[in-house]
């Protein structure tokens, strides 16, 4: 379940402020009344921010703020265990509750859109989001993130035609350098990092007469 609001207030005919917010809620497990041994978890995103339009002839200019915070219930978060050595020994803990802010500057003129973005978060879960925004690793089991931070531009570019129109776009994240927990493994350190995607879209809309 989930809303989304974003009541907006018109300063003048150029500029405009906004708050954007937002709540998801996720249930999982304990659906069935006649097994009591199920265990459930009731996992939230909530997010309240704040932005700025600008708009002049054909360009518009996006200024947000966002601050995020992940919250679960049920079951204790738990604590890490290390040996003698250093090395995790337990299974990453379920965060229970951790937070995120978001800032975002978009600008965009006719056909082409450019946005540059910076995150950063500690124990927070995404459950719809991206995993770039995740402090828990989608690709490497038994791993959970310290706080991260990531600087994200993207871009794009629409080329109109008569039946369709092309987009080519493209992203790229920055990651900080940042620290993690793996079981079995000693502290993880992770190096500064790049990644980057491109892609193309085609958007069709035929006109199809139907009376003429």
């Amino acid at each position: 379940v989930g809303v989304s609001l974003q009541p907006r207030w018109p300063i003048n005919n150029r500029w405009e402020i906004y708050l954007p917010l937002h709540l998801l809620v996720q249930h999982h497990g304990g659906e069935s009344l006649a097994d009591t041994t199920l265990g459930h978890n009731n996992r939230s995103n909530a997010s309240v921010g704040i932005g700025l339009n600008y708009r002049h002839n054909k360009l518009t200019i996006t200024a947000e703020a966002h601050a995020m915070r992940y919250s679960r219930s049920g079951e204790p978060e738990g604590t890490l265990i290390y040996d003698e050595w250093g090395c995790l020994r337990s299974n990453p803990i379920d965060f229970k509750q951790g937070w995120g802010g978001y800032t975002m500057l978009k600008a965009a003129y006719r056909n082409t859109n450019a946005e540059l973005s910076y995150w950063m978060s500690e124990k927070f879960v995404p459950l719809l989001g991206c995993y770039h925004f995740s402090n828990v690793s989608c690709n490497t089991p038994y791993m959970t993130h310290d706080r991260i931070q990531v600087l994200t531009l993207r871009g794009s570019h629409t080329l109109p035609m008569e039946h369709c129109d092309l987009t080519v776009l493209g992203a790229f994240h920055y990651y900080f350098p940042y620290t993690g927990d793996r079981k079995d493994y000693w502290k993880c350190y992770m190096p500064d990092e790049g990644m980057f995607s491109f892609g193309c879209l085609i958007n069709i809309h035929p006109t199809i007469v139907l009376v003429k």
